[in-house]
């Protein structure tokens, strides 16, 4: 069906923390290959619902944000202007985001399509999370909180890691349910 493909993509692609990760020059083409993994996992699964489609074309879009943006970040990275840090961040989570927002819509699409109210409830929890930490991750990374801007970054720490894995383990119900329905 594709999930396989599209959790071995998801754990190469985005690493365990996407947004505050900067490539070097040869860790850039993990993730470009992880997203070549996707695709081909949203090319199978187009096929049972809309949303894969769009989460393909959005796939698409990050990874041209990544090969735009992080050169950039790599050959420059100790004259980089900070604004440009925090512009390129904000594009890079704002697609992020929109990637997460339509692969979890098209797992809780699938799952209700399939009457899987454990898998549509997960996928719905997980977006929830995911909004909270790109939202939060994007605010504490703003210097205007003084000597709480390094407590708000550790929380982003941790709550990027929990919604990764609860992603993670989403993916894989949907590998282990889904594909056997």
């Amino acid at each position: 069906m594709g999930f396989g493909l599209l959790l071995l993509g998801y754990l190469t692609m985005l690493g365990i923390m996407p947004t505050s990760f900067v490539y070097s020059t040869y860790t850039m083409a993990i993730p470009i290959i992880g997203g070549g993994i996707m695709l081909a996992a949203f090319r199978k699964l187009q096929a049972y619902d809309l949303y894969f489609k769009a989460a393909k074309y959005v796939c698409i879009g990050y990874i041209s944000v990544l090969v735009v943006l992080t050169p950039f970040e790599i050959i420059y990275y100790q004259n980089m202007p900070i604004v440009y840090m925090y512009v390129a961040k904000i594009v890079r989570s704002a697609v992020l985001l929109l990637f997460h927002h339509y692969l979890l819509f098209a797992i809780h699409s699938l799952a209700k399509t399939i009457d899987n109210p454990k898998i549509k409830r997960a996928s719905k929890r997980n977006l929830y999370v995911t909004y909270f930490y790109f939202v939060f991750s994007i605010v504490a990374t703003l210097p205007v909180f003084g000597i709480y801007t390094i407590h708000l970054q550790l929380f982003s720490l941790i709550l990027g890691i929990v919604y990764y894995f609860l992603i993670l383990v989403n993916l894989f119900s949907c590998y282990m349910r889904i594909t056997t329905e």
